[in-house]
């Protein structure tokens, strides 16, 4: 029997009806509901797919400073007769503390002087490019000042304690060295005073608030968190050039510039070689008198220390380490006052050679010492890092 088109054609509404009365408003359809299949396709992901959790290894977003690049841990040697080195996993400022950002957070601008201006900038670059010229001129102590402020603006724990005056660097009182830019000779005799305290400043080290690097994370991070020990400048590959990556004292002109204005290192990271030197937490020196009783305190015979200036220089260790921190300060009978210790500053600046630029090459200062008085300290600022 031939079926007419009429016929064919209510057929054809009559099925499109139950197919609508089969379907919610949900986002249903003949292939069943969207959600429920996208909850389907997710579980069999995730059960065929390892767990991991990718949290920590994020890029750290800030409003304050530039995005902190995520590390992964590792192991390497610093060099051919040093014992290895195991990091755990960091991040790391992106690029140096800008100028902008450092009066942002302490209110102030530390590399600048009435009597002496090294750089005439202005002549230079524009006024938004000096502002995002690296801070120079802070002492080790305001650097970390500059941490805890961060933490707390941010909501984050600080990592720094001051004994017996907490995290908030409010309760801390003035900050040695500062005030030698404006106070009288008295006043400084009594803020010098209190500097043996701000050496003992106590690290958290699980805290997730800022803190400086270590000279081993530094140096991991330079390195491009890989194993490679002959590496001369961050980014070195073998087969390119120091010039395409830092700003030393061949081709920075006596200054220093911008941030980012060369090439990264493989993990994305800027000026981790020339620019500025930067501040790092290590405790790399200490007074040849308080060493050597140290030393005769431990029975120690390994090979005596250089001694510079009176400075006893700590040597790397030749034993495996997980997570070096430096040489541990020296017990509460000693009193750590002016001069007493160094701290570690790495990575070269806008004012060193290449061969002082390398990696390998380490320096330091005093954490008091502060521009003007210590005129190098116009070389020298710094970045943070968070777990």
């Amino acid at each position: 029997m031939k079926v007419k088109p009429i016929y064919l054609y209510l057929l054809f509404i009559l099925i499109i009806g139950i197919i609508i009365i089969g379907c919610d408003n949900s986002g249903s359809s003949i292939f069943g509901n969207f959600e429920d299949r996208e909850r389907r396709e997710r579980s069999i992901t995730e059960s065929v797919l390892p767990a991991r959790n990718i949290s920590n290894q994020e890029t750290h977003v800030s409003d304050n400073v530039s995005d902190l690049i995520f590390v992964a841990g590792g192991s390497f040697h610093p060099a051919a007769d040093f014992g290895e080195m195991t990091i755990s996993p960091f991040h790391i400022g992106k690029y140096e503390i800008t100028r902008a950002e450092y009066y942002k957070i302490m209110g102030e601008k530390p590399w600048l002087n009435e009597a002496y201006d090294p750089y005439s900038l202005s002549d230079i670059f524009s006024e938004e490019d000096i502002e995002r010229i690296p801070a120079t001129g802070m002492n080790w102590f305001e650097a970390i000042v500059f941490c805890n402020r961060l933490s707390i603006r941010e909501n984050l724990t600080p990592v720094y304690t001051l004994p017996g005056k907490g995290t908030n660097p409010d309760n801390w009182g003035a900050i040695p060295g500062t005030h030698s830019m404006t106070d009288s000779d008295s006043e400084k005799t009594i803020e010098d005073s209190h500097i043996s305290l701000w050496n003992r400043i106590e690290v958290n080290w699980n805290a997730n608030g800022y803190r400086l690097p270590t000279e081993m994370e530094f140096l991991w991070a330079a390195l491009g968190g890989t194993n490679t020990q002959d590496r001369e400048f961050s980014g070195d590959t073998g087969l390119n050039h120091i010039n395409d990556y830092a700003w030393h004292i061949a081709n920075s002109g006596n200054n220093p510039h911008p941030v980012g204005r060369k090439n990264p290192n493989a993990l994305g990271l800027f000026d981790m070689t020339g620019n500025v030197m930067e501040w790092c937490w290590d405790i790399t020196g200490i007074a040849e008198e308080i060493y050597n009783e140290i030393s005769q305190d431990r029975g120690d015979t390994s090979a005596p220390p250089l001694v510079r200036d009176g400075i006893a220089l700590i040597r790397l260790p030749k034993e495996d380490h997980t997570d070096y921190r430096g040489a541990g300060l020296p017990d509460t009978r000693f009193i750590l006052d002016s001069m007493a210790i160094q701290r570690a500053v790495a990575g070269g600046s806008w004012a060193t050679s290449e061969e002082k630029s390398s990696l390998a090459y380490r320096e330091s200062s005093f954490p008091e010492s502060r521009f003007p008085e210590d005129r190098d300290t116009r070389k020298i600022g710094f970045r943070v890092v968070r777990r």
